[in-house]
Formats: structure tokens, C-alpha cells, sequence
């Protein structure tokens, strides 16, 4: 609640400024409403802790902080409305001024960098408004509604009056109250520890390896195939992490590990496709993308673990069904294909599942009761959070308090030791700050039984700031057990406009400060205990961070956003009372008709989250447009085929996903009014053709992720000097028509101020242009230092290659490319494919790329030679593909001498692949003994793996790699038929 006042009372403080100094004027009188509003919601934000805390158990101030909080919504709504307005008029007589002023979008952006470089939610109209609004309508319209809205919280602050709250001294101060963690201790604590579990360890081990062998009275064998284990036991004492551990343990026992959260709503569709995927190791099963029925699914899941007498160990997490019937078919129709001594873990609540389980393979489930911990096992859990990184003095300074936590308050329950431990770690050295929690007053809630375990939540929770209580409330947006993206988080905290960097100003490292905030903030979140299961999440566009959110916590932090945040298809909901509810915030699996959820004007957050197969077929993405009120859209792999005609009517939106929308085929020129898009999602919209007309005007657009889309970006993408991400930049075969006009399509020249360009950047179908080696020169990669991936692919043109001239001609071009094209010096990959020169790729930058780990060239068709690489100091990895000219390689590889020198002296893996012409590989002489440390050469001393695949005519190996015993483990050789090699 406190996190919404403050972003009203941060908008609307620079408007008084401005008001004073005469350089934004809304209508006559309206500043006083300013004033007053400021003033107003300043005096109820020192109420807010208390109120929030009262909310608990008053339900009249519970409905005083609902109203409160509307009216805030909406105040930051017209403001940004305000501001908005001001942007577009600049915009407007900047491009007015175009046909005089060639340089008019530069002189446009240094007017308004406010808004190209700092996308600050927390705006400063003193930066944007240095051009008067001459639209009188406009301005009497946002006038009237700050006067109406100032009525309606001045009645809200009448009624304070009737509740005693009590005047608190916490500010936003925009970081958390604890330090900043350092990111070795929140790395630390990424790791899950268990503790006091040995004998349940063992009953678990037992059970699932050993498992029921009795027979029955007749002598009989009562053995069944599958047998279920049940592990039972209360919200947060660890059944998620022991179920873990003995995953980890037994693997190597059985044929296929299988590992599932099955959560709420039960969906056996869902459950059968994710067992059918796991056991399918050739990509035949598209989860996303089938119509398979429940039915077809079973029948292939019993096919495919009968057919390959598959030993299965499948973990079934977080179950709350009862209904034997619905675990029936599932088990003993599919799974019963699984070969003898195959075993089913489900960790669950409730008793009543782990029964209902056990009738679904007709037998009684083997049940292990899980308890509370002993008061010495959760105080070794609560040290580690509470004292990493301690000194011993000041341990002993608090131990004993840290103690009686403890045994007080953590009812031997591992979550609440975790929460309470990163709560005080933030109170170092005080003893009567660890007092205050042991004697706080929230112990004394009395909420309902299943939120008895709140309590250490609420304490970590109310210790935050006002912007990390929203930032952790509003990832109850996610199902349970859904894996949250850390990246993505953050850009989804900064479209909400919850970052907030103190002092925040004008400078050109705004964004990056508010991204570091973000940083800040979830590792605050971590040490807090907030977040657990951290993994790495791999796709077609790399790895990322992921992790989710422990039931429990997910349960109170949508508690704690007084169910602001739902996440339909999982949470249970009544789609007919969300709009009575107020949901700001929503994530659609599946569940609520289309129209319905457009009819919630509210909105601020909207994601789709296709699920095995369901899909909104009734979605018309016009009724999108209705939603004026959304910073954030994500319409990830939803199969639409075009945006709204009324996209521009978002006009608060920061964030945009189309990522995987096969279908997509080209976005409106309307999306370009979009001035405040920051983030904006394509990647693996194959089929996208078109872009947007007018794509300058995104002056805040930082992020444009566009890996995998085929239409070549506009020109105007030159101009966003803000942006950050580019994943590719593909180039036309010409940037000049037949008639002579310059060609629409961005060219290498337009990287040229791209200067904050970061992490990776792809430039694909270089060369077969003459243009491409002048545009490759004031391309400057070397000004962007935040790259560390760069990868340069060059075209490829049949006919070149049947015409001799073409072709010496596009060797010359692609040669004069690669030298022009020098690379940022902190390059960490570099990579290239389809080069047409025949003189070895040795541009003069290449000794230059100190930094540089791995390099992988492929498709080197023309090269004779090699590139020298062989003194790169950092190079841990080369891979060379496909060099079918290549017959020798020596010295002009390694650039040996005679002096002391150590050749490849960081390389660990090397690979030649497909070199079908290479018969010598010279040896390696230098004044020293064969590699050995002395006078002379010392060459690849680290490598572990040599891989030769597809040299067919390559004769024999260096003696120096031949003595290698390291490389001769790990050498792989494959389809080298003239390799003497022992």
C-alpha cells in the first residue's frame, strides 16, 4: 500500500517545481490542488505502516486502504497521462522541424533525454517540459480529474480521523532497510541445506529402493509393479527439500527420473503430457503444440515404458487431490507399463492424497510422517542465515536472543528459521533490535489456522521498504511452482514503476542504476528467504536464472497484496467477482472466457501462460485495447495473428511480449506511439516481415529482444541511443533501391550511436554488398565496451561461387569487412560463419581480443589457411567447422617463434570438425623439449579435449599432443581413416 502513495507523492513533487519556476502551467488554480494533494497524501503515508499491520484484523481499514489505494492508482495514472502528453507534443514539433534541421532527431533526443535515456518511472517534468502544452482541452482535462481525485483523498483522509493510527517514521527510502547483500552471500544461500532429516533420509531410501516385497496369506506374490511412497507433512517443514535429496540420491537406480509439481487446480492433462515429454528423448512430443486427448496421452506414456521395460521413479510434489478415481487412470492404466520395482513419490498435506494415491495402484501407500525439526537442528538453519558473514564477536553479542527465537517462535518449522534468520542478519550487532522482534506485536496476530504460519513472513515482510514489499508482493502474479525468469522480474518490477533510485536524476546511467536497483532488491528478497529452487533456465535463446517460490510464501504474498495479484486457472478464482476484487495484476493459464478478462479496466499487468495445449481460442486481441490502464502485456506464444488496430491507446505500457507467436507477421505502425515502451519481445516471431513505421519515437525503448525474426528492422532503431539489447541485426542484400532511394532497412551504420548496446549482438547476412565495408567502419563495434558476445554471420550466395569474378570480388568485400569490424574490447565470444575470404581471417584487431574465452569459425569454405590464435592469452575454447581448403596447419595457426612464448596457454578445448582436405598438421619445434617448461615453446599446457571429427585424410598428430597423456583421455576421435593414432 505504502508503495503505490509514494509513487503518487514522487510524481506529483516535481510538479510544484516546475509550477514555481513557471515551466509547465496547467490550468488556473489547479496547482493548488497539486500542493494539496502533496501535502495530503504525505501526512497519510506516516500512517500507512500502522494501518497496513491494523488491516489484518479491522476490516474498516481494510476498506479505508482499499479506497486509498484506488485513488492513488489512479492519480499516478493521470499524471503519467500529463507527462505522456508532453512527450508526444515534443516529438511532434521536433519532427516538424525535420525538413530544416538535418540533424533535428539528435537535437530532439538532447532535448528530451529524460525520456530517451532515463526511463525513471518516477518522472521529472522539470526535464520535459521545456516546451509549453499549448493543447488547452488537454490540460483542463488532467486538471480536472487531479481536482476531482484530490477531493476524493481529502475524503479519505477525513476518515483517518476515525481510526487511531499511529504515526510511523519510515520513509521510501528506495533500498532496503538491510545492506545491500554482497552477491557471494546471496549465492551462498541459493543452496539448499538440509538439516535434521537423517532418519527420515533413510526411511525414504529404504522405501524407494526396497520398497513392499511382502506376500500375502495364501503365500502368493503381492509385489506390484509400481508402488507409491507418501511423505506427509505440514506446509514448510521440508518435504519438497527431502523429496530432493533422494531424487539426487537414487537416479542411478532406475531407467527415467521423472520429477513433477503438481500443485492446484489438479489438471491430468497436464501431468500425463509432462510424463509423455520426459520419457520422450527424440523431440517427437511438442507439449505446447498438439491435440492429443487424455486418452491418446496414456496409451502412449504405457506404450512407451512397456516397450522399453523402463524402471521408472516418478516424484509427484505438492499433491491436493482426494479423488482415487482421477489418480486411477493415470496410474494403474499408463504407469503400470513401467517395469517391476518402478516407484511413485508424492509428497503432500494431506493424508486423504496419499490414500487416494494408494488405491490408484490398488494397494495401501507406504507412509513416512514428517515432523518438526528439534530446536538445535532450526537454530543451525536460522545461524546460516541470520550470521553468514559474522563476526564471531558480534555473533556472541545476539546468540542467546537467536536462541530464544528460536524456541519460541520457529515451532521447529524450517521456513519460519530461514525467514527470521534473513531478517535479523539485517539488524547486525544490535541486541535490542533482536528484542524487538522476539517481543513483537505480530505474534499476537490472530489470523486464521492455515496463516498461523505468517507470522515470521510478516515481520521479514514489514521489515522491508514500501518498494520491496510491492516488488515481493507482486510475484504472487505467478502460479505456484511456476519457474520466474530473474531478468525478467526485474524489467517487470521496473515497468510498475516500483525501482526507485535515490537522488534519481537525468544522467545518461539512469537505466543502468535502476537495473542495478533491481538487482538489489531481489537479492534483498533472497537473503529474506523469499525465493528458494534456484536453476538454470536453457532455450533457444540462452540461460538465464530462474526460481520459484515456496507454496507457503506464494500464499502470503498474495495475502499481502490484498489479492491485487491472481493468477487464473490456478488460484480457484470466480472470474465473475475479479472486477469487484480490483486485480491489477493477472496471469492467465487458462480457465476465464477472453472477454471477461478484457473487461477488467483495472489492469496493469496481463500475462498469458499457454499450458500443455490450452490456448485462448476465443482470444480477440481488439478487446485488448480496452485495457488503457496495463504497463506490462505478455502475449507469449499465444498464436495470434496481428495486434489491435487500437494499440495505441496503451499508452502507459512499458513492457510488451510476443515472443513464439509463429503467426505474427508484422506489428501496426500504431505500436511506434507507444512512447513509453521500454521492453519489447519478438523473439522466434518467424514469420514477422514487418515492422512498425516510425520506430524512433520509442524513445524510451531499451530492450528489444528480436532473436530469430526474419524482416529487416527499420532505420529509425539508429536513433534510440537508450537502447540496451539488440539480439540480431540482419542486413539487406542492397540499402539503396533501384531508383536510387535510400532503402528502409537498418544497415551497419545505423550501430553507430548504439553505444550502450550490452551482453550480445548477432549481425547476420554480411557481405555480398560493396556498401557493407564503408557501413562496417562507422558501425564502431569497438565504442560498445558492454558487449561480450559477438557473433558476425555472412551471407551466402550460390551463383558468387559459379562465377569467378563475383567470386574474387565478395572474397576482397568479406576480407575489407572483417578488418573493418573491430570488436569491443571486452569481448568474452567471438563467432563467425560463412567467411568468403581465402586469406586467413587475420584481421589486425585479432591479437588485440585480450579477453576474449571462446571463439567458434565455421563454414570457412575459400580459407587455405587458418587464423593466428595461438596467442590469445584468456582463449579456453576454439572450435573450427567446415574448412574445406584447409590442407595444412602450422605455425600461421599458433604463431609460434622462436622465442619463449606459451602458445594456447588458456585453451581446454579444441576442436576441428569436418576438415575433409587436411593431411599435415606440422610439429611443433621450438628450442625447448617437446612442450616441456625451458627455453622454448610451451604449447596448449591446459588442454583436457581434443575433439577430430570428419579429417578423413589427416595423417598423424603432433608428437607434442601425442604426449599429452591429460588430452589422451578425453581425445575423441571420429571418421579420421588415415589417422595413425594409438
Amino acid at each position: 500500500m505504502a508503495g503505490i502513495v509514494s509513487m503518487a507523492i514522487q510524481q506529483l513533487a516535481p510538479i510544484l517545481v516546475d509550477e514555481l519556476k513557471q515551466r509547465a502551467r496547467l490550468v488556473i488554480g489547479a496547482e493548488g490542488d497539486v500542493k494539496k494533494l502533496t501535502n495530503t497524501l504525505t501526512a497519510i503515508q506516516a500512517l500507512l505502516a500502522d494501518a497496513e499491520q491494523k488491516q489484518l484484523t479491522q476490516e474498516t481499514v481494510k476498506l479505508w486502504i482499499h479506497n486509498l489505494k484506488d485513488a492513488s492508482y489512479d492519480m499516478v495514472d493521470v499524471l503519467d497521462e500529463w507527462r505522456t502528453a508532453i512527450l508526444r507534443r515534443q516529438l511532434q514539433e521536433a519532427t516538424e522541424e525535420s525538413n530544416v534541421d538535418p540533424n533535428w532527431f539528435e537535437t530532439a533526443l538532447y532535448q528530451i533525454s529524460s525520456f530517451q535515456i532515463r526511463v525513471c518511472p518516477f518522472f521529472n517534468p522539470a526535464s520535459c517540459c521545456f516546451f509549453p502544452v499549448n493543447d488547452i482541452c488537454l490540460r483542463y482535462d488532467i486538471a480536472s480529474r487531479i481536482k476531482r481525485i484530490r477531493e476524493r483523498i481529502d475524503d479519505i483522509s477525513n476518515d483517518k480521523e476515525t481510526f487511531t493510527f499511529e504515526i510511523s517514521s519510515e520513509v521510501a527510502s528506495g533500498s532496503s532497510s538491510a545492506d545491500a547483500p554482497s552477491r557471494e552471500l546471496t549465492s551462498s544461500l541459493m543452496d539448499t541445506v538440509m538439516e535434521g532429516r537423517d532418519a527420515e533420509l533413510d526411511q525414504l531410501l529404504e522405501a524407494v529402493l526396497l520398497g513392499d516385497q511382502t506376500t500375502d496369506d495364501d503365500g502368493d506374490d503381492n509385489r506390484r509393479n509400481l508402488q507409491v511412497v507418501s511423505l506427509i507433512g505440514m506446509g514448510g517443514l521440508g518435504k519438497t527439500t527431502l523429496a530432493k535429496s533422494v531424487y539426487g540420491e537414487v537416479k542411478s537406480y532406475f531407467d527415467r527420473s521423472i520429477w513433477l509439481c503438481v500443485s492446484q487446480p489438479f489438471d491430468r492433462l497436464r501431468i500425463a503430457k509432462e510424463i509423455l515429454v520426459s520419457l520422450s528423448d527424440d523431440g517427437s512430443v511438442d507439449p505446447y503444440h498438439n491435440d492429443l486427448s487424455f486418452g491418446q496421452v496414456l496409451e502412449r506414456i504405457h506404450g512407451r515404458l512397456a516397450a522399453g521395460m523402463i524402471k521408472l521413479f516418478l516424484v509427484l510434489d505438492d499433491c491436493w487431490e482426494e479423488d482415487p478415481e482421477k489418480w486411477q487412470e493415470l496410474l494403474m492404466g499408463a504407469l503400470s507399463g513401467a517395469r517391476y520395482g518402478s516407484r511413485v513419490l508424492v509428497t503432500t498435506r494431506n493424508q486423504n492424497v496419499a490414500n487416494a494415491l494408494g488405491c490408484g495402484v490398488g494397494g495401501e501407500p507406504r507412509v513416512i510422517r514428517l515432523g518438526v525439526l528439534s530446536d538445535e537442528a532450526c537454530f543451525a538453519i536460522f545461524s546460516r542465515f541470520a550470521f553468514m558473514g559474522w563476526g564471531e564477536r558480534d555473533v556472541e553479542m545476539v546468540k542467546d536472543i537467536g536462541v530464544e527465537v528460536v524456541r519460541q517462535k520457529c515451532c521447529g518449522i524450517p521456513l519460519s528459521a530461514k525467514a527470521l534468520g534473513g531478517l535479523l542478519r539485517s539488524k547486525k550487532g544490535g541486541r535490542m533490535q533482536w528484542q524487538n522482534v522476539l517481543d513483537s506485536k505480530v505474534w499476537e496476530l490472530k489470523l486464521s489456522k492455515e496463516k498461523d504460519l505468517f507470522a515470521p513472513l510478516w515481520l521479514s515482510y514489514y521489515d522491508l521498504t514500501p518498494q520491496l514489499r510491492q516488488c515481493f508482493s507482486y510475484c504472487s502474479v505467478f502460479p505456484k511452482n511456476f519457474v520466474i525468469e530473474k531478468d525478467k522480474l526485474i524489467k517487470l518490477w521496473m515497468a510498475q514503476g516500483y525501482l526507485v533510485v535515490p537522488g534519481c536524476s537525468t544522467s545518461s546511467n539512469d537505466t543502468d542504476e535502476l537495473e542495478r536497483t533491481g538487482e538489489q532488491y531481489f537479492e534483498s528478497l533472497v537473503i529474506r528467504s523469499f525465493f528458494q529452487d534456484f536453476q538454470t533456465v536453457r532455450d533457444q535463446c540462452g540461460s538465464r536464472v530462474g526460481f520459484k517460490m515456496h507454496d507457503l510464501v506464494h500464499d502470503f504474498a498474495q495475502f499481502a497484496s490484498s489479492n491485487e495479484c491472481y493468477s487464473m486457472g490456478t488460484d480457484q478464482i470466480d472470474g465473475s467477482n475479479l472486477t469487484e476484487v480490483k486485480v491489477r495484476h493477472l496471469s492467465a493459464v487458462y480457465g476465464l472466457p477472453f472477454e471477461s478478462i478484457c473487461s477488467m479496466r483495472g489492469l496493469r499487468s496481463l500475462l498469458f501462460l499457454p499450458r500443455w495445449g490450452y490456448v485462448f481460442e476465443d482470444m480477440d486481441t481488439e478487446l485488448l485495447s480496452r485495457l488503457t490502464s496495463l504497463r506490462l502485456l505478455d502475449l507469449r506464444d499465444c498464436w495470434i495473428e496481428e495486434l489491435p488496430s487500437g494499440i495505441h491507446k496503451l499508452i502507459h505500457l512499458r513492457m510488451l511480449d510476443l515472443s513464439y507467436n509463429d503467426f505474427l507477421r508484422e506489428l501496426p505502425d500504431a505500436l511506434s506511439d507507444l512512447y513509453n515502451l521500454q521492453t519489447l519481445d519478438v523473439n522466434f516471431c518467424t514469420s514477422l516481415e514487418r515492422w512498425p513505421n516510425g520506430m524512433e519515437k520509442l524513445v524510451n525503448l531499451t530492450h528489444l529482444s528480436n532473436s530469430q525474426v526474419w524482416g529487416l528492422i527499420p532505420k529509425g532503431i539508429g536513433k534510440l541511443q537508450g537502447l540496451k539489447t539488440l539480439l540480431e541485426l540482419r542486413l539487406g542484400r542492397d540499402n539503396h533501391r533501384e531508383n536510387g532511394t535510400e532503402s528502409s532497412a537498418a544497415s551497419l551504420k545505423d550501430l553507430r550511436q548504439l553505444n550502450r548496446l550490452q551482453d550480445s549482438l548477432t549481425i547476420i547476412w554480411l557481405g555480398g554488398s560493396s556498401e557493407h565495408v564503408e557501413e562496417a567502419e562507422h558501425a564502431e563495434l569497438d565504442k560498445k565496451t558492454k558487449l561480450t558476445v559477438l557473433s558476425l554471420r555472412f551471407s551466402v550466395d550460390k551463383e558468387e561461387r559459379n562465377d569467378g569474378d563475383q567470386q574474387q570480388r565478395r572474397e576482397a568485400e568479406d576480407e575489407k569487412v572483417i578488418e573493418a569490424l573491430r570488436p569491443p574490447p571486452n569481448l568474452d565470444y567471438l563467432g563467425v560463419e560463412f567467411y568468403q575470404g581465402s586469406a586467413p581471417m587475420s584481421p589486425s584487431w585479432m591479437e588485440s581480443m585480450k579477453f576474449v574465452t571462446k571463439i567458434k569459425l565455421s563454414d570457412f569454405i575459400n580459407c587455405v589457411e587458418l587464423p593466428c590464435l595461438g596467442k590469445l592469452p584468456c582463449l579456453e575454447a576454439l572450435i573450427l567447422r567446415n574448412f574445406p581448403s584447409v590442407k595444412k596447419v602450422g605455425s600461421e595457426f599458433t604463431g609460434s617463434s622462436s622465442k619463449k612464448v606459451v602458445l594456447f596457454p588458456r585453451l581446454t578445448k579444441l576442436g576441428f570438425i569436418d576438415f575433409p582436405e587436411w593431411e599435415e598438421w606440422e610439429e611443433i619445434n621450438g628450442d625447448g623439449d617437446d612442450g616441456e617448461e625451458g627455453g622454448g615453446l610451451l604449447f596448449m599446457p591446459g588442454l583436457r579435449s581434443l575433439r577430430l571429427d570428419g579429417c578423413t585424410k589427416l595423417r598423424k598428430l603432433p608428437e607434442v599432443i601425442v604426449r599429452m597423456s591429460k588430452v589422451e583421455k578425453v581425445i575423441m576421435i571420429r571418421d579420421c581413416d588415415s589417422l595413425e593414432y594409438e
